[in-house]
C-alpha cells in the first residue's frame, strides 16, 4: 500500500556499472494493482539518474508495464546525453502515487 508521493528504495545487492546503461535503449518496470510509477531515481554514490516514463502499456493479468527512454536522462537534475558516470550503481527509488500492488520484474533492452 503506498501513500501519494511514496518512495520505495531498492538497495542492489550486487553494485552494477552504469556504463552499462549506454548499451540500452529503455529500462521496463513492471507493476501489479493499481499503483502508480511516477519517475525512477538510479543512484550511483553522490550521482542520481532521474526517468520518467515515457509510455505505460496493460502487460495483462493485471500488470501495468511502465516503460522509461536511457536517451535524454538527467544526472543530478542537468540533462546528460551521454551519461558518462565514474562511480557505481548501487540503488533504485520508485516514486509511486497511492495505491495498493507490487513492482514485480525491471529489465533493460
Amino acid at each position: 500500500i503506498a501513500e501519494p508521493g511514496a518512495i520505495l528504495y531498492v538497495p542492489l545487492n550486487y553494485p552494477y556499472d552504469v556504463h552499462q546503461f549506454n548499451r540500452f535503449e529503455t529500462l521496463s518496470v513492471c507493476v501489479k494493482g493499481d499503483l502508480s510509477l511516477r519517475e525512477v531515481s538510479i543512484s550511483s554514490g553522490k550521482n542520481t539518474i532521474v526517468l520518467t516514463p515515457t509510455n505505460s502499456e496493460t502487460a495483462g493479468n493485471g500488470y501495468t508495464r511502465y516503460l522509461f527512454s536511457l536517451h535524454n536522462v538527467a544526472l543530478n537534475g542537468i540533462p546528460d546525453e551521454n551519461y558518462r558516470y565514474a562511480a557505481w550503481l548501487d540503488s533504485i527509488d520508485f516514486s509511486l502515487d497511492a495505491g495498493n500492488g507490487f513492482i514485480d520484474e525491471m529489465e533493460l533492452f
